[in-house]
């Protein structure tokens, strides 16, 4: 096997200093090895010119001085072209002259300073001294170092070391000192009932609170055994939260005993500030429209209306008769109206089936109780029906459950009922001379109306365990909203000075000074101007960092016009969410915030977020988005995606400190 070699070598001649390259090959010959040049070449001859580059050697040979230090003598001087320095160390005898070579040089005479003759690479020091042995130049020991730091076939072979440890113990510090700010040392006793923190049976990554269970000894300063069906396992103190048991019988007491004040519960039928009814004459056929209540056991009575604090005495008095006499109609249970039925007609024939969505277990309890209350009052029934729609259950904001259906894919096919309601603008300008007002609060209006008995099958809901339909109407449909409105109209015929607005009613006489004043500064020119009940509303909508905006407008003579302005700023909590998540809370706090312009109608919702243009039809992963995807059910609207540039007037009060 032939092998070819590569020599450089450094000659100092008169002329100046050269390198020669020699090539040999070589091969075994009886355990010799033969040698032959077979190829040799003279480099160029580097003279003093290229010493130029390098101002720190033309220093060195301009100072041509002597230096003395500690017995070692340093010396610089100039011969055929050639800068030598010579090094004499007087205490240990030692005489060295040495080559100052230029630039082009030094990174030959460091490769070969840096092999050795068994093909091992040297270190830093031993490479220095074989430099130094015969050359030298400004800065050797910085070269020499940084070349055999940077050596491929070194990098290769070295000990990788350890990384630096990161300072997280000021950190840690930090993050405790905050966190204990508000931070309550739980302490738990053997014998006391807890919840456990535990994770879904649905999904391992989602947390729940589960329970109670009792404390049977306790392990250390903050851990505790807990008997867990017959198990004991030991937690950590802050997965524990304490348990109170509701006392039932005191419960029942507290009811019964309460007497009605302004932090009551707000009751189904409600009066804020009422006008004198002297002179006003009632008949008992006035009445027959009005809503036949069954006998269900109400809890909330005439004594839970409110007052008005500006009434008199005596007004107060005439009132409290009046609502004496009445007292059947002042419950908080649904009635059964006779003047409307709810109609539901579809463009397709074919039933719209969905499977269940799946509830969590701790839930699936308060589903069954809150379904056979709806059962017991009569809002529901066990079915057979080819239809079924998925149920949600929402938590509220009081810690209680929300049922709610998802009609959605029924809602596409359903024919829009082009009911009108009485526009907000329509109401001020009709209560712009008015004084006194009377407000009333119908008890879960949906549910006062009948389902067209063709119809109860289209309504039906499936859940993990049965399958039901509505007797009622129920929540979340199309037209839910223009049957409600219809049949209040239809109770009103012939009263003056009675407006509706979906379930509320409004009783009014005489001038409202305040509410006049209040009117003009909130539509004075040229910023908004009333709404056309006879042109489509937009509501536009944004969310920055910090805040919320929403706008509403209508397009006059081929341009968006402002109705109403928005904004609102989040919360800590709101800011954690994501950019989807807070792009689809502006949606739902728009349509929140216009509910008296948008209810019942339909409109158009611009948003620049492109995710949420299929807010009617996809099922996002998201439970928040999902849950309030629901709440705009009852709406009748259609997304638009617009540009980020276009949606000027909300990106701006989103924006707004």
């Amino acid at each position: 096997m032939h092998e070819v070699q590569e020599t450089k070598f450094i000659f100092i001649d008169e002329a100046g200093i050269n390198i020669w390259t020699k090539r040999t090959r070589g091969r075994a010959v009886r355990g010799r090895r033969a040698v032959r040049v077979v190829q040799g070449r003279r480099g160029p001859k580097l003279t003093m010119a290229f010493a130029q580059e390098d101002p720190r050697i033309l220093a060195l040979v301009d100072a041509g001085r002597t230096s003395r230090r500690g017995g070692k003598v340093v010396s610089f001087e100039k011969a055929r072209d050639i800068v030598y320095r010579r090094y004499e160390d007087l205490g240990r005898n030692v005489d060295v002259k040495q080559v100052v070579l230029p630039k082009p040089l030094r990174e030959y005479v460091m490769s070969v300073a840096h092999d050795s003759i068994t093909g091992a690479h040297l270190g830093i020091r031993r490479t220095k001294d074989k430099v130094l042995s015969n050359f030298y130049w400004p800065g050797v020991d910085g070269d020499v170092t940084r070349y055999c730091r940077s050596c491929d076939v070194c990098l290769q072979n070295v000990k990788k070391g350890t990384l630096p440890r990161v300072p997280l113990e000021k950190a840690q510090g930090r993050q405790k000192r905050y966190y204990d700010r508000t931070a309550k040392r739980r302490k738990f006793s053997v014998g006391e009932k807890v919840l456990v923190l535990l994770p879904t049976d649905s999904n391992k990554l989602l947390m729940q609170w589960k329970g109670p269970f009792e404390i049977v000894a306790t392990v250390g300063i903050n851990d505790y055994r807990i008997n867990m069906g017959g198990k004991e396992k030991t937690f950590n103190a802050n997965m524990l939260k304490g348990y109170i048991a509701r006392d039932q019988n005191a419960s029942q007491a507290n009811m019964d005993e309460r007497p009605p004040t302004s932090n009551s519960a707000i009751p189904a039928a409600s009066v804020t500030v009422i006008e004198d009814l002297e002179g006003e004459h009632f008949n008992d056929s006035d009445c027959e429209a009005l809503p036949e209540l069954r006998g269900w056991g109400s809890e909330q009575t005439v004594n839970d209306l409110k007052y008005g604090d500006e009434l008199t005495l005596d007004q107060r008095r005439q009132l409290e008769e009046v609502a004496v006499s009445y007292s059947s109609i002042f419950s908080d249970r649904p009635g059964t109206a006779s003047t409307e039925e709810h109609c539901i007609e579809l463009t397709s024939s074919i039933p719209v089936r969905q499977r269940p969505y799946p509830v969590p277990y701790a839930m699936r309890q308060t589903l069954r109780d809150e379904l056979r209350e709806m059962e017991d009052l009569g809002v529901i029934r066990k079915s057979t029906s080819p239809y079924a729609s998925p149920v949600v259950v929402v938590k509220k904001k009081d810690g209680t459950n929300r049922l709610c259906i998802d009609y959605r894919r029924l809602n596409k096919l359903t024919i829009f009922d082009p009911q009108p309601m009485t526009p907000p603008a329509d109401i001020f300008q009709g209560m712009e001379k008015e004084q006194y007002f009377s407000k009333i609060d119908l008890s879960k209006g949906y549910w006062q109306i009948p389902v067209r008995k063709k119809d109860i099958p289209k309504t039906a809901f499936v859940t993990m365990d049965c399958h039901y339909e509505f007797l009622r109407m129920p929540f979340g449909m199309m037209n839910s909203g223009a049957t409600l409105t219809r049949a209040v109209k239809k109770l009103l015929c012939g009263m003056d000075n009675v407006v509706d607005y979906i379930e509320d009613l409004l009783i009014h006489t005489e001038t409202w000074k305040a509410h006049e004043r209040a009117y003009n500064s909130l539509t004075s020119k040229p910023v908004l101007q009333l709404p056309d009940v006879n042109k489509r509303l937009v509501d536009r909508t944004d969310a920055s960092d910090r805040g919320l905006g929403a706008a509403l407008m209508q397009e006059n003579e081929c341009t968006l016009f402002p109705v109403a302005y928005a904004s609102k700023k989040l919360t800590d909590r709101e800011r954690k969410y994501s950019v989807t998540e807070r792009e689809a809370l502006a949606i739902v706090w728009g349509v929140k915030t216009f509910s008296l312009y948008l209810y019942g109608i339909v409109f158009t919702l611009q948003t620049d977020h492109g995710a949420l243009q299929f807010l009617n039809a996809a099922k996002f992963d998201s439970p928040r988005i999902m849950r309030w995807a629901l709440a705009l059910q009852v709406y009748n609207f259609d997304v638009q995606y617009i540009k980020g540039s276009e949606n000027v007037g909300a990106d701006y009060l989103s924006r707004i400190e």
